[in-house]
Parts: structure tokens; C-alpha cells; sequence
């Protein structure tokens, strides 16, 4: 990541997660460190949830209905 982060925090991951992590960055072409990875399962998981805002414009699929309908 190009933005230093102000907070760090250790993270234990047993071997099948580790794999599957592996794994996960070998799909994203693995450019990827292990601790980017982490970065942006959270942050993406966090979006979906609702916690983080989406980075682009519109509206929410959940948030949508007849009267925003364009």
C-alpha cells in the first residue's frame, strides 16, 4: 500500500488460513504481500457490510427501490 497506516496490529493465522490466504493472492496475480491481502479482504468485507463506505458513487443495492429508481 502507498499510504502508511498509523496503527498496526499482530495477526496470528493458523495453517489453513495462511493457505487459503496464499491462495486467495495467488488468484490476485500475486502482487499482493500477505499483509495486503489482509488489508484488502477486511476492507473489502467491511464495504459489503456496510461499515466502510463504497469508494463510488450510487446507490446501495439494498437501498434500493421504486421511488430512487432512475
Amino acid at each position: 500500500m502507498a499510504t502508511p497506516l498509523p496503527h498496526e496490529i499482530p495477526v496470528a493465522l493458523d495453517d489453513e488460513m495462511l493457505v487459503a490466504l496464499d491462495n486467495w493472492r495467488r488468484e490476485q496475480n500475486g502482487v499482493l504481500s500477505q499483509a495486503d491481502a489482509i488489508l484488502t479482504l477486511l476492507r473489502d468485507q467491511l464495504r459489503a457490510l456496510g461499515y466502510l463506505p463504497v469508494d463510488q458513487e450510487g446507490t446501495r443495492p439494498e437501498d434500493l427501490n421504486a421511488s430512487n429508481d432512475d
